[in-house]
């Protein structure tokens, strides 16, 4: 009998922290009425499904498939959100996320942004950096692995 696969649970407190997180959720899928704001909690929260980078073996052939794993996003102690080139709570909405960018600003508080495929962003405030990424649910397999060309032979 195989070993169930692990399920993450990673924390943010730190920049360096977000990065690891980043490099998680490369290339994760949202749909966008998966996303949530919260302003009387100050939370947002979005739920990702995505793509399990941890559970390719090192002689994973390329153009192989892999799994993918429903993952819950949250941040706390966010004040303001702002997105552009997409709606949030829009049905049908689809963004593959890029990566996470962090900036320090004068007062103290932070500014971070999801960069997502095509130009799409959500950028908040928040007091600190305060995050959490949790697998839930089982992996499933997907025949497809995401491809930015990178490993391409010339």
């Amino acid at each position: 009998m195989a070993d169930a696969p692990t399920k993450l649970k990673l924390r943010a407190e730190e920049p360096i922290d977000l990065q690891v997180i980043a490099a998680t959720l490369q290339s994760a899928v949202l749909l966008t009425d998966n996303l949530s704001y919260q302003p009387r909690e100050r939370r947002l929260v979005a739920m990702f499904n995505r793509y399990r980078w941890e559970a390719e073996g090192d002689g994973a052939p390329r153009g192989s498939g892999g799994e993918r794993v429903r993952s819950a996003l949250r941040f706390d102690f966010v004040d303001k959100v702002r997105t552009s080139g997409f709606r949030p709570g829009v049905a049908g909405g689809v963004l593959e996320l890029h990566t996470i960018t962090f900036e320090a600003r004068d007062d103290q508080s932070v500014e971070i942004t999801l960069v997502f495929a095509g130009g799409a962003r959500l950028k908040f405030e928040a007091e600190c950096v305060d995050c959490t990424l949790d697998d839930i649910g089982e992996p499933w397999q997907t025949p497809h692995r995401p491809d930015y060309g990178l490993d391409a032979e010339t």
